[in-house]
């Protein structure tokens, strides 16, 4: 039985210093270069944009949990 599988991308900015992920109204390009990180205060040069892939297969919901 073959599935059907659709593959989605969804990159985030996220501050290679300390993890804090950028979730402002404006879309980070248009972020002023004076943005600092409001957690560790370092420029906004610090940030990445990282990206989480999903699967997600039709009909189905697959978990994974954590071994015991």
């Amino acid at each position: 039985v073959e599935e059907e599988v659709e593959e989605t991308k969804e990159g985030k900015w996220i501050c290679s210093v300390c993890g804090y992920e950028y979730k402002g109204e404006l879309p980070f390009e248009e972020v002023p270069e004076e943005f600092v990180c409001p957690l560790c205060k370092q420029p906004k040069s610090k940030f990445e944009l990282r990206f989480l892939y999903f699967l997600a297969f039709q009909n189905q919901i697959h978990s994974r949990s954590s071994p015991p």
